[in-house]
């Protein structure tokens, strides 16, 4: 009989883990704040208000602001690669572009979100495309032309972006 118990006990534990990762019901976001510090516990924190839709303007603000004075863009990018919601990533996505982070290390990985087929993922990502001002390695603007042309050929809803983002590469190509 406690045997019995116990595999019901875990097969519940199991059902309530999995409800975790139900992007329907849950925002499940993987913040790796690296060597855990306070300060970077905080800015996990502060990524996770940013998708829970219950910040004032002055709480954004705040949130913005701690996130860029802890100059670590690499852990908003690890948010913004787990988390599944569309919606819940674009608005990562724009955190990244208001900051100021510098996006040129990360070209490749703003173009593939580009070729999203979710329109507020697509105009974000390619928003802070846009805000790059350095030089692009040549190799990795021929990857994103390819990436660009192929997603091209499948008709998406954001084919006027993909348009605008094979300009960018064009314009920086020459």
């Amino acid at each position: 009989m406690e045997e019995k118990t116990q595999n019901q006990e875990q097969k519940t534990s199991e059902k309530e883990i999995n409800n975790f990762f139900d992007s329907e019901n849950y925002n499940t976001i993987i913040v790796n704040t690296g060597g855990h510090s306070k300060k970077e516990n905080d800015v996990g924190e502060r990524i996770i208000s940013l998708i829970d839709g219950k910040l004032t303007k002055e709480g954004r603000d705040e949130a913005l602001t701690l996130i860029k004075e802890q100059n670590n863009p690499d852990i908003l990018l690890n948010s913004i690669s787990t988390i599944e919601n569309p919606d819940k990533k674009a608005l990562l996505i724009a955190a990244f572009w208001e900051v100021g982070f510098q996006a040129d290390e990360h070209f490749l990985f703003f173009v593939d979100l580009v070729c999203v087929d979710h329109f507020e993922v697509a105009l974000e990502a390619i928003t802070v495309i846009d805000t790059i001002e350095n030089d692009i390695l040549p190799s990795d603007l021929a990857k994103a032309k390819a990436m660009v042309s192929k997603k091209l050929k499948e008709n998406p809803v954001t084919d006027a972006l993909l348009g605008d983002l094979l300009q960018f590469i064009k314009n920086r190509s020459l």
